[in-house]
């Protein structure tokens, strides 16, 4: 979210000025590289099966590391659309074809509880990133600042791929912490084909509301203080409430966890 979403509220803007373009230039080739990241979430989904989640999110995080460095320091406009097409693949690979992974493998019975409480982490994001960013670019300039959050996204993945296990199995553990003799009456025989789910109506249900969504919360909240200060509000207003309205998400990411 911090990399792709409500950041371009701060990074935008920044690499526009960076390369003398105008930000609209700047977020049509947003666009495009969040186009060809499809096919970067196949790849990453593919090599979790024969590597595990753990992997695949470290080195995704690893990538992103990386990749946000030029969206602060682009070479040009291509050099930018490049880094940012790996950095929304990276990302959002990590955070949805692994994190949901690890939680489907973990908790089969419990993953929507578990999907509201790691999804709070999004609006986590929401309510510190652009402000975090704003402070730092004011302190150092934002072409220095995308450092920090650069090896801190890195050191991330590597806890991750030493502290993370792919399976509950792994840490002596079963699925939803039952026992021994609930598993075994519980457990569900999990091996589809990709042909069998590509013909399935339900994932491409799936597939079309979370794009609606994601269509609609990427619309509105990667240009929501950028548009408010065009429409004659304060920058500390702006930047204030989108914390707030981050903050209330969390809350509401967990409810929406509790009904499902």
């Amino acid at each position: 979210v911090g990399f792709c979403t409500d950041g371009n509220n701060v990074s935008a803007p920044a690499a526009a000025a960076y390369l003398g373009v105008d930000a609209g230039t700047i977020l049509v080739r947003n666009s495009y590289a969040g186009l060809i990241g499809v096919v970067f979430y196949i790849v990453m989904s593919q090599l979790a099966r024969k590597i595990g989640a753990k992997k695949v999110a470290a080195i995704c995080l690893i990538i992103a590391g990386i990749s946000f460095y030029f969206i602060g320091n682009p070479p040009s406009l291509l050099g930018y659309t490049i880094a940012y097409t790996f950095l929304i693949g990276s990302s959002m690979s990590s955070g949805y074809v692994a994190g949901g992974a690890l939680v489907a493998k973990w908790f089969p019975k419990k993953k929507g509880l578990v999907m509201g409480y790691t999804t709070a982490g999004l609006n986590i994001a929401s309510a510190t990133w652009v402000l975090l960013m704003t402070k730092l670019s004011g302190a150092m300039t934002f072409e220095k600042a995308v450092i920090i959050p650069c090896i801190a996204v890195v050191i991330l993945g590597l806890i991750g791929l030493f502290f993370i296990k792919d399976t509950p199995q792994e840490a002596g553990q079963n699925p939803d912490n039952v026992s021994d003799e609930v598993y075994a009456k519980e457990a569900e025989d999990d091996r589809w084909t990709t042909g069998q789910l590509l013909r399935m109506k339900e994932v491409w249900t799936v597939g079309l509301a979370t794009g609606i969504l994601q269509l609609c919360s990427t619309g509105v909240m990667s240009q929501l203080v950028s548009r408010n200060i065009e429409l004659g509000m304060d920058a500390n207003k702006a930047v204030l409430m989108m914390t707030v309205i981050a903050l209330v998400g969390i809350f509401g990411s967990w409810f929406i966890g509790v009904l499902d």
